[in-house]
């Protein structure tokens, strides 16, 4: 572990951030990578209710009648 690294975490722990490490490249840590997000949501109904908030996230399925290509968001 280098300083870098505990830099990061100690960042992410003063801010109330999960940490964690993963590579799109080598593909380590990426399915513990989402399954902490997803745990984390599913913990925190907060996360759920603002999704849809001004400045927030829709994270549910559009609804109506929508173009078939591009970004929905």
């Amino acid at each position: 572990i280098n300083a870098e690294y505990m830099g990061a975490q100690a960042f992410a722990r003063q801010h109330g951030m999960l940490f964690i490490e993963c590579s799109a490249k080598t593909k380590e840590g990426i399915q513990q990578a989402f399954e902490e997000v997803a745990i984390k949501v599913l913990e925190t109904p907060t996360l759920l209710s603002n999704a849809g908030a001004p400045g927030g996230t829709n994270l549910s399925r559009p609804t109506g009648n929508q173009d078939q290509g591009g970004c929905g968001c």
